[in-house]
């Protein structure tokens, strides 16, 4: 019952580590979902969650303990792996623009380009914060702004 728990609990391209150690008469259990997919330096801000209590007590409520963290974290790695990717191309088009607009650049391409680069500071900044959700909104934004192809 508990790998049925577990599959039905991870999502695909998601991995789950989770070590045990005994600590006198019970145990502490750390739960760490990750997904490879993801910059290193982000994997590494992750802190697992950790469970302690007698062998009984983890036998009675482990699972029910991590169900709702683990899903919500799979959640914002999700996120985390989406606003990577579009980051990377958004910079991507960034740099193919400014090699494509040259010295002939106009005033108002030139203050959307200088906003959108703005826009795309506020994204990563946001990202190194761990505020995924505002970042998003600020990739949007830029996008917005992005010169069409």
């Amino acid at each position: 019952m508990f790998f049925q728990s577990i599959y039905q609990m991870i999502t695909a391209g998601t991995d789950l580590n989770i070590n045990i150690r005994k600590v006198d008469n019970s145990l502490s259990v750390a739960v760490m979902p990750r997904r490879n997919n993801l910059k290193e330096d982000t994997r590494q801000n992750m802190v697992p969650l950790v469970v302690n209590g007698t062998p009984a007590e983890l036998d009675m409520g482990f699972l029910q303990t991590i169900l709702q963290p683990i899903q919500k974290v799979q959640g914002l790695l999700a996120n985390a792996e989406n606003f990577e990717k579009q980051a990377e191309k958004a910079t991507a088009q960034a740099k193919s623009s400014k090699a494509a607009t040259g010295p002939a650049e106009s005033k108002e391409a030139r203050e959307k380009r200088e906003k959108m680069e703005k826009l795309l500071k506020k994204a990563d900044d946001a990202t190194a914060a761990k505020r995924f959700s505002e970042a998003m909104t600020w990739l949007k934004q830029a996008r917005v702004l992005a010169p069409s192809e």
